[in-house]
């Protein structure tokens, strides 16, 4: 038998007929064969070449070899082979790399480190996948940074909150729960809630051992030196921040204690300008600050309209807390909002008047004419006074004169003296004119619209093939118009709201000159 050492130098040389022979009268050659392939084929896969972005679509390629022709730096990136193949879904060529003794478990260290599943996952190459898992690679996590309780599930939910252009994330999900993977991060639970036929997934992950009384914790720090620790978080916290009222009524079927559940919300703030003080003095300036907080307040914290709404309907009692941020959320503007800011105008105002109508919900579920809402009512009106002064919108002239008619009418006229009301009347005078000019302009430009398609229907005549392309052109005229036309109506129904706030907070001067009982 020839030495091994002779076996790798004659792979180098030996043509393939006097491989086959060899093969066949040698039986270590097989395998030093194999050995010199595999290698080959590892070196291939990890070398680093340049690569070009091409967006063409979710499920295309996007990623192509560099040529001399491509300088745009920006568009390029550095990446092993086999990190590109994967991005751009090949999965035969990757089945060929593992056919050639490439271990499916091995670690790739380009577009984000891990496994070559870790890799298809953050893509979500459910072919690859499923090909990796058949040859033997491990759903195992295998990032040394995360958490050493994490799966690859909860590492994938990492990825994924910021990607947003992630296809296939349910599909993955349920293949590595049919595998047995199981998660324990709030981020995973949040992503699960806001997949498409949430309760299946839900009931998948139960299935394999998951528990729906389950908690979760999590720790944020930000770059103001902000640090957030969340304890005790229940399945209907999760829910908020992407689920949907049946996601809510699916956990409370199983958990109805839920509905009561409260997170532990500890936060520490230490000034960006002590964080790096050179005698760590910094310490002495942090503030500390503990709470509980309900679903309903974190929801109303990240602006979730419907979910308030159903959670009120449920009987889950707001506190003074809940009110506030209600108020919040309905003096901000569409500039300001950051997580509504994808709200076209007409969503928007319809987002926004819903507050309007949340607040006065809320108010009428709590006693807002007791001893404990005076600091929360002062407050109200110091804020209204300072915005009315500059005509601006967040004056409460949505909801002010709601809230204040709940209450008796010596308080009211207790209140009267805090506001501004000649700057509200100021703002009255201000929005009626914004009223009329709309609704003038709304009436003329229907006037005009329909003059000018009636002069294009004399001018085209009888409908036949030489004019049905202009016509079809003038229904599309037609939609654009109605659309605007919703929104001008949609922004008139608006500004009347906003008149009659005003006329209902100038109603309590005249009633503030009448002698308290």
């Amino acid at each position: 038998m020839l030495p091994r050492k002779i076996l790798l130098r004659l792979t180098q040389w030996l043509d393939p007929v006097s491989v086959v022979h060899l093969s066949s009268t040698c039986k270590d050659f097989k395998a030093v064969l194999r050995e010199k392939y595999t290698l080959a084929a590892l070196n291939h896969a990890t070398t680093v070449c340049k690569y070009v972005y091409v967006y063409r679509g979710l499920d295309e390629n996007i990623f192509r070899r560099a040529t001399s022709e491509d300088t745009d730096r920006d568009n390029m990136a550095r990446l092993p082979r086999l990190d590109a193949i994967i991005t751009n879904n090949d999965r035969n060529l990757v089945e060929k790399y593992i056919d050639a003794g490439i271990d499916p478990n091995m670690e790739i260290w380009g577009h984000g480190s891990g496994s070559l599943l870790l890799r298809a996952g953050r893509c979500t190459r459910i072919d690859i996948i499923q090909m990796l898992l058949g040859k033997g690679a491990e759903p195992r996590r295998t990032l040394w940074s995360s958490p050493s309780e994490w799966s690859i599930l909860d590492e994938l939910a990492n990825w994924h909150q910021y990607n947003l252009y992630s296809t296939h994330w349910k599909e993955t999900t349920l293949l590595f729960l049919g595998r047995g993977v199981i998660f324990s991060s709030l981020k995973m639970a949040e992503q699960l809630c806001g997949m498409q036929d949430a309760p299946h997934v839900l009931e998948v992950a139960l299935g394999q051992g998951l528990s729906i009384h389950h908690t979760f914790t999590e720790v944020d720090t930000n770059h103001d030196g902000i640090t957030v620790e969340r304890e005790n978080i229940s399945w209907l916290h999760a829910v908020v921040p992407k689920g949907t009222p049946e996601m809510i009524k699916h956990i409370l079927d199983r958990a109805p204690e839920q509905l009561t559940a409260l997170e532990i919300v500890h936060t520490t703030k230490i000034p960006w300008y002590m964080l790096w003080h050179p005698t760590g003095n910094h310490m002495l300036y942090r503030f500390d600050t503990h709470r509980n907080r309900s679903p309903l307040d974190l929801a109303v914290e990240r602006g979730k309209d419907k979910i308030v709404g159903y959670l009120l309907d449920l009987g889950i009692k707001p506190t003074f807390e809940t009110l506030e941020g209600a108020i919040q959320l309905a003096n901000r503007k569409q500039d300001k909002f950051y997580w509504n800011c994808r709200l076209d105008p007409m969503e928007w105002l319809e987002w926004k008047l819903q507050w309007v109508d949340l607040v006065q919900i809320i108010a009428s579920k709590l006693d807002i004419d007791g001893a404990e809402a005076t600091s929360l009512f002062e407050r109200i009106l110091e804020y209204a006074s300072w915005a009315a002064r500059p005509g601006g919108e967040d004056d409460g002239r949505l909801y002010l004169s709601g809230l204040l008619k709940k209450l008796s009418p010596r308080t009211q006229l207790l209140y009267a003296d805090r506001l501004a009301f000649d700057d509200y009347e100021n703002s009255l005078t201000e929005v009626r004119k914004k009223f009329e000019e709309l609704a003038g302009e709304i009436d003329q430009s229907n006037s005009e619209c329909w003059q000018a398609w009636r002069n294009k229907v004399s001018r085209y005549g009888s409908i036949n093939d030489g004019v049905l392309e202009r016509y079809y052109e003038m229904l599309e005229d037609i939609e654009d118009h109605v659309d605007e036309l919703e929104f001008a109506e949609k922004k008139l129904q608006y500004i009347a709201r906003q008149v009659k706030g005003l006329e209902e907070i100038l109603q309590l001067r005249r009633e503030s000159t009448l002698d308290l009982p």
